[in-house]
């Protein structure tokens, strides 16, 4: 009868043996946990028959008459064509599928199945179709949800091709399949087009033996045995010799056509090759061995026990968990051998909190969570789902439970928590995190409890780092930066990165203004100090705007909207740590709406040029114009820059506020160069800021704009203010050497305000010097002052370079300058900027500075 399916390993004697009915319903209990529902199509009555698992799946009622044409519509439709290609080619070709397709259940919910069909049946080609419906939709789910999970269930089932022949009386082929013609033939299916019917039933170089290799006489065959004894069916094993191929054990099976006077005209011959696995002998078995085969592919683990706790069934998966070899028996009680932990994986489960022994008490236990723990192996993260069995009068015979691996979807869950509220660059919390915690300190103060106060933090000129050294550096400085911050701070407050460049701290308990104002005073001077990027030094400040926490706060937005104010009301002003003031508000929302209101003004091409000039001191000729800047807002009239150049280096837009002076300065000087002729066009300064002059396409925008133009390239002159070049002095030598290679002249604005200015002066290669008004400003009345700016006049000529005096606004500062031998000058003595008409009446000849000079005649406009 066969071996019963759950059994007892130890020494005692056997049970008695279950009933095939009984070894059915074990089996839909296991296709039920593990989600697997079968079904056979017949072609010739148009018959669809499915299990109980397939009404589960679709959701139908189980009075519901399934159809071949409902299971195609039930499949999604996008999928619908691959699965009637796939029926067709099994119906047609008996060619089985294995298909994860998109399903709908009849409420219209999606759902996952993995369709196997193997087509193939004693009855003849065609004559039914045969496959399992395995619900993947939970691994569908979680690999989109998670990619690197790997797959929860291999393929549970697996079926092998039946070779089919029919044979007429004579013993020749009259119809063979593929696994047929390989099998008694050994043609190639995929390379072989010939066709075996009407061939001899074996080619006449191979030889039949029995099992024993004892060779069989032509009447011993099977197809003629069954002629001859007219059996109704018959079982046959035998062995198969080719001559050009390994010996091969076959189990036939041949069942007799008949015709009217009930004589046998053909046999149906249904064969299996087993030489590596011998068919099953009872359907018991057959049952038992497909669910061993089921359970252990199936990646995931499986204990049956009966209802005494004594344990029947573990697949090999579930012995992997525990560390027992393959080939062990399951032990007597699991939960007493095995080390079954909660989900802390330090306190033993109780045995009557495993799954197992709950499903015992008559409980179905679904998603269930546990560690396993073996003496040797990994630990692991089971979830579990159990069930009792039951015999047909409702006696409780057993349980079953299978277990899951969610280790690693563990693993990825605490990973993706973590990813969520902390920052991958730096470490510290992030901003969920943070603003996490300033709720709770917020529900705290209300409560009476703790007080807290929230520091924001802005690294300055973090751009110029980004944009001149690289992101790496810009990388390494943040997260030197973070741990400066930690450094100053308690293990109480909370500093995180809220984005980009910016911090936040929340100081809890923060009783007293004071303390958080030395605390933020802390942070600024740590921030100060240089820092060493990989052999690069790097200088930078932080502005910081600081709030205690008050009842006006109700949610983490309000304190962090003061903090933010607070911090850009420092950076403005260039100031420490400041305290949010109610006042900041609208100066704060006056400095967004001035944001808004300059990118309008680039759109609407609002911005004018004023043009300065600048004169040789020896006779007051034009030697050139410095364009400078102006806003003519529709509201508020002409701006200078001091109204907006601020907003527009925070924002960003003074670079492109810089490139369009660049290209309106060269299309005037077109404008005179047409008008006057070439030689009239005097020199152009134009000052670009440090963030402009860094960029790195600057130089091919200026070659373009100079040659729409027409200008030669030696007639423009880029300034950059002295003060900022010391920051990243390679990157400036670098981006001055391009524009050098195009004959663009450079200037050095504001020079002399830096200690490092005569040291690094020599390595800059510049045309220009425009000394700082500072010094000139005390020329007449200092001979200090005196001195400083005749020194200045003599590096200049050892250099070569050419000195521009700017300030220049009394008559005796003239005479100064004049005696000490200074080339150029400007200032509102020689003229306040002028729009382009009076700027062309100069290019003409006007000079109405020379009231300042005494009997030098007026000249044609001189060049530098």
């Amino acid at each position: 009868m066969g071996t019963p399916l759950l059994h007892d390993a130890s020494a005692a004697p056997a049970p008695p043996q279950a009933s095939p009915s009984q070894s059915r319903r074990l089996l839909e209990r296991a296709h039920q946990l593990l989600r697997v529902g079968g079904w056979e199509y017949r072609p010739p009555t148009d018959t669809l028959r499915w299990t109980d698992e397939m009404y589960r799946f679709f959701a139908l009622s189980p009075d519901h008459t399934p159809q071949l044409t409902t299971f195609v519509q039930l499949c999604a439709p996008s999928a619908q064509p691959a699965l009637r290609r796939a029926l067709t080619r099994a119906l047609d070709a008996g060619t089985p599928f294995d298909l994860e397709l998109p399903f709908m259940t009849a409420q219209g919910h999606p759902r996952w199945g993995r369709v196997l069909c193997e087509p193939g049946a004693a009855e003849g080609p065609g004559a039914r179709l045969t496959g399992t419906l395995q619900d993947i939709t939970d691994r569908k789910d979680a690999e989109e949800a998670l990619a690197d999970e790997q797959d929860l269930l291999d393929r549970i089932i697996a079926t092998s091709a039946m070779a089919i022949a029919v044979v007429d009386a004579a013993g020749h082929i009259v119809f063979a399949n593929d696994r047929a013609g390989s099998l008694l033939h050994g043609l190639d299916p995929a390379a072989d087009s010939v066709s075996i019917e009407g061939m001899p039933y074996l080619p006449p170089t191979w030889t039949v033996t029995d099992l024993d290799d004892q060779p069989l006489a032509p009447d011993d065959v099977l197809h003629r045995q069954v002629i001859r004894r007219g059996a109704p069916v018959f079982d046959y094993a035998c062995a198969l010799h080719r001559p050009d191929g390994p010996r091969r054990v076959l189990s036939m099976r041949a069942a007799p056509l008949t015709d009217d006077a009930d004589r046998v005209v053909r046999v149906v011959l249904s064969i299996e090759d087993i030489t590596d696995q011998q068919a099953a002998e009872q359907v018991l078995r057959e049952d038992r061995e497909f669910l061993d085969t089921l359970l252990n592919q199936v990646h995931a683990g499986v204990v049956a026990c009966d209802a005494d706790g004594g344990v029947t069934l573990m697949n090999r998966t579930s012995k992997q968990w525990h560390g027992l070899p393959a080939r062990d028996g399951p032990p007597d009680r699991w939960a007493e051998h095995y080390r079954l932990f909660r989900l802390d994986g330090t306190t033993p489960m109780p045995t009557r909190e495993v799954p197992l022994y709950r499903a015992l008490n008559g409980e179905t236990v679904r998603a269930a969570e546990m560690v396993i723990a073996p003496d040797e192996g990994a630990r692991r993260i089971v979830e579990c789902n159990a069930q009792p069995l039951h015999a047909d009068d409702g006696a409780l015979r057993g349980a079953v439970l299978v277990m899951h691996d969610v280790t690693r979807r563990r693993e990825l869950k605490d990973q993706l928590h973590h990813q969520a509220h902390y920052d991958a660059l730096t470490g510290l919390p992030n901003r969920t995190h943070f603003l996490e915690a300033c709720k709770r300190a917020i529900e705290q103060r209300d409560a009476g409890q703790t007080p807290y106060a929230i520091l924001f933090i802005d690294l300055d000129r973090f751009k110029s780092v980004n944009d001149s050294l690289g992101h790496h550096a810009g990388n390494l400085l943040l997260q030197i930066v973070a741990r400066r911050i930690q450094h100053t701070t308690r293990e109480s407050d909370c500093v995180a990165r809220f984005s980009g460049d910016e911090f936040v701290v929340l100081l809890q308990p923060a009783e007293e203004a004071n303390r958080v104002a030395r605390i933020a005073t802390r942070i600024a001077d740590a921030l100060q100090t240089p820092f060493d990027l990989e052999g690069e030094t790097v200088r930078t400040t932080a502005s910081i705007g600081m709030v205690m926490g008050h009842a006006r706060h109700h949610v983490p937005e309000d304190v962090l909207r003061e903090a933010d104010m607070a911090m850009y009301r420092a950076k403005l002003r260039s100031e420490g740590p400041l305290f949010f003031d109610p006042s900041l508000g609208e100066e704060i929302r006056t400095q967004f709406f001035l944001e808004a209101d300059l990118y309008r003004a680039l759109q609407r091409d609002e911005f004018v040029v004023a043009y300065q000039p600048i004169v040789r001191l020896a006779d007051g000729a034009l030697a050139g114009f410095e364009a400078l800047v102006r806003w003519q807002h529709p509201e508020r009239g002409l701006l200078t820059p001091g109204a907006f150049i601020g907003v527009a280096e925070e924002s960003g837009l003074i670079t492109d506020i810089d490139r369009w002076m660049i290209r309106a300065a060269c299309e005037q000087a077109h404008r005179w160069q047409a008008r006057f002729g070439a030689n009239a066009v005097p020199l152009l300064h134009v000052n670009c800021a440090y963030r402009t002059f860094l960029d790195a396409s600057l130089s091919d925008y200026v070659s373009e704009v100079l040659a729409a133009a027409r200008l030669a390239p030696s007639q423009l002159a880029l300034e950059v203010t002295e003060r900022e070049l010391v920051e990243d002095l390679d990157r400036v030598i670098d981006e001055m050497e391009q524009f050098k290679s195009q004959n663009i002249r450079l200037c050095i604005d504001d020079f002399g305000v830096k200690y490092s200015s005569l040291g690094v002066l020599q390595q800059l290669p510049v045309d220009n010097i425009k000394v700082d008004r500072s010094f000139i400003r005390h020329i007449d009345g200092s001979g200090a002052n005196q001195e400083i700016v005749r020194t200045m006049i003599d590096l200049a000529d050892r250099m070569g370079l050419s000195l521009v005096a700017e300030g220049l606004e009394t008559p005796e500062q003239l005479a100064v300058l004049q005696q000490l031998g200074y080339p150029l000058g400007q200032g509102y003595l020689i003229a306040r900027p002028l729009d382009a008409q009076d700027a062309t009446a100069c290019v003409a000849g006007e000079r109405p500075w020379m009231t300042h000079w005494t009997d030098v005649p007026p000249e044609r406009p001189a060049g530098l």
